[in-house]
């Protein structure tokens, strides 16, 4: 089971974002741009700048406390060799960029998108992804740098189903300390702070079919038919692509033949 230190930050950081979104969204209707958005961001642009970082620091000193609480529940006694600084990531966006930059991009969306009004709803849109995007990246960075000061640490990936199959694939995976988390845009998979010494058993984490919402029909009855997620996973990827890499126009959305992922009935798919 997830820890329920692990289960507590994510359910805080998604109350953090609800507040955050309602605050910053109040701010953003205030707008009044014309023809000038540069004007009404220099006027709304700094508050929503604020809260935002002020958000991103809780979500970091909630991630890093999570891990020796999450530690403390599973039996590990092990201490971390340096301790985060949550301001260290407050104003600073997920690509490394000065936050207020990244979040001036809800005032380039809002003017293409034509009038005004239109472009209010549009760029209230882009803040609702961008906002939830730097929560969560604040919380699991603080949370793998506290990982990687902590001697015998790593990390094992739990999802929130329904998912999608490239996340289900690595449901229950441990990861090393220095194995990137990897994900897609609003991705929601969980952190789970994990120990060396732990049974592998302790990791399973697997996802029903029923659970997963990108499945081909194909992949469906294969997997239905007894194949494993992983082989047919990677099959489809595979078969997506060209020889050069590059994606397939259409390929996700037809059915063909690999020597991957074969079910006990003899059938292949992707």
């Amino acid at each position: 089971m997830i820890p329920q230190a692990t289960a507590d930050l994510y359910r805080v950081n998604r109350l953090r974002y609800a507040l955050l979104l309602r605050a910053i969204l109040a701010e953003w209707a205030r707008l009044t741009p014309g023809n000038d958005w540069d004007a009404a961001w220099r006027v709304a642009g700094p508050r929503i700048t604020g809260l935002v970082a002020a958000a991103q620091a809780g979500a970091a000193a909630d991630g890093a406390r999570s891990v020796g609480l999450a530690f403390a529940e599973l039996g590990v006694d092990e201490v971390p060799l340096a301790t985060v600084v949550p301001s260290a990531f407050a104003g600073v966006a997920s690509d490394g960029r000065p936050l207020d930059s990244l979040m001036r991009q809800s005032v380039v969306t809002a003017r293409a998108a034509g009038s005004a009004e239109e472009g209010l709803a549009a760029g209230s849109r882009w803040l609702a992804i961008a906002t939830k995007l730097q929560l969560n990246d604040a919380a699991r960075q603080a949370t793998a740098i506290t990982i990687v000061a902590t001697p015998g640490a790593g990390w094992v990936r739990y999802v929130n189903p329904p998912c999608c199959q490239d996340c289900a694939v690595q449901a229950g995976k441990w990861f090393r300390w220095n194995q990137g988390f990897l994900r897609h845009p609003n991705c929601d998979c969980v952190h789970r702070p994990a120990h060396s010494s732990e049974q592998p058993a302790n990791y399973t984490d697997t996802v029903p079919i029923n659970q997963i919402h990108d499945l081909t029909d194909a992949q469906r009855m294969a997997l239905e038919d007894g194949a494993d997620l992983s082989q047919v996973v990677n099959a489809y990827r595979r078969a997506a692509r060209d020889k050069s890499g590059r994606v397939i126009e259409g390929a996700r959305e037809r059915m063909g033949l690999t020597s991957e992922g074969t079910t006990p009935r003899g059938w292949a798919s992707y």
